[in-house]
């Protein structure tokens, strides 16, 4: 079926190729019904798409979906319906300059009987379905309305991230000026985040929407860099603004020989392309240190912020004077720990950022 899919066609005088992706199940893998059946397939399908090998028999390790996952997506789309989702918000700031210009948006679940879901519990749940669309709708919503409504973040912009089946939509980009026009935020205030997976599970998509999010004035930040397998051709060749470095390099960098090398590599490539470099994971003043003076861009992580609810912004902007154009960083006086359990307003601050960079 590939191979012939994948025969040569001309269109106008184009010639023009098809690669496609197939997912298979059979009915001896433990069900005869015909829907589940189906369904299998289309998680093959998922992965086939996403691990690029062409065709994938359904196996029950690519599965998440036992009885109580597939609960817990029935009652996720009940909880967007129901308004159960919420947004947290982790600001960041700029080396160069001490302001937080930016926050992130991160979503969470209250769920009714198991509390206040991280996204690692069903987000990979709901991407390899429709319900990823209607989910990543809703953040975007909500998070360009936080921004529009809080005179605190008038002058913020805010990062979104997306997955890997929202590139594939071929409406995604349309999707995404829409809700900027119906909110009413100009595009260059939005970040979208795609990781490397991502960009890498349908390239020619992720190019097309790319291009168009550029066309509108949307950011776009490559996050998780470092941990997948992104040509450089891409970099060159694609309207990528930011590369965010993965903290898995960041926390351990002044530990890891090797980690600390490829933080200082991915920053000079950035800049060499002329690109943003934003290290997320920073829980350190030494980490904190040592980016500065290799020329990080932009600084993310406990050390300056634990994620917050949108109430909870105010408070932090309005807890620095210098309001404009942006907040002034100011870190904690104290080495923060890997999980601190401390609210940010509870972190003893005795110096602003300009004497605590001048004495560094």
């Amino acid at each position: 079926m590939r191979e012939v899919i994948g025969q040569e066609l001309v269109v106008s005088a184009v010639p023009v190729t098809v690669e496609a992706s197939v997912g298979y199940v059979f009915s001896d893998d433990g069900s005869d019904d015909v829907d589940e059946l189906l369904r299998r397939a289309d998680v093959a399908l998922y992965v086939a798409k996403e691990q690029h090998t062409g065709a994938v028999r359904y196996d029950l390790a690519h599965d998440h979906y036992d009885p109580a996952n597939l609960a817990l997506i029935t009652e996720l789309r009940r909880a967007i319906e129901a308004d159960e989702l919420v947004l947290h918000y982790q600001p960041k700031a700029r080396f160069a300059s001490g302001q937080f210009d930016a926050v992130e948006a991160l979503v969470r679940w209250h769920h009714p009987v198991h509390g206040l879901l991280t996204p690692d519990k069903f987000l990979p749940l709901a991407e390899p379905t429709e319900l990823i669309d209607g989910l990543t709708d809703w953040v975007l919503t909500r998070a360009l309305t936080d921004v529009r409504d809080l005179h605190s973040l008038r002058d913020v912009d805010i990062a979104v991230n997306v997955s890997a089946r929202n590139f594939s939509r071929p409406d995604f980009a349309d999707r995404v000026l829409r809700i900027l026009q119906n909110v009413g935020v100009s595009p260059d205030r939005l970040t979208i985040e795609i990781t490397e997976t991502a960009l890498l599970a349908d390239p020619v998509r992720a190019a097309t929407a790319l291009s168009q999010l550029d066309a509108f004035g949307v950011q776009v930040s490559l996050d998780d860099f470092g941990t997948g397998q992104t040509s450089l051709q891409y970099l060159t060749s694609l309207p990528i603004d930011e590369l965010k470095i993965d903290m898995s390099f960041v926390t351990d960098m002044l530990e890891n020989a090797s980690h600390a090398a490829i933080v200082r590599a991915i920053i000079d490539l950035g800049h060499n392309l002329g690109l943003r470099v934003v290290a997320e994971g920073i829980e350190t003043r030494d980490v904190f240190r040592a980016l500065h003076d290799s020329g990080c861009d932009v600084a993310q992580g406990y050390l300056l912020s634990r994620p917050m609810p949108v109430g909870d912004l105010p408070r932090f902007f309005a807890a620095v004077p210098d309001v404009s154009p942006a907040p002034r960083l100011r870190l904690p006086a104290r080495r923060a720990c890997r999980r601190p359990t401390a609210r940010w307003s509870s972190w003893p601050v005795r110096s602003s950022w300009s004497r605590w960079r001048s004495s560094s």
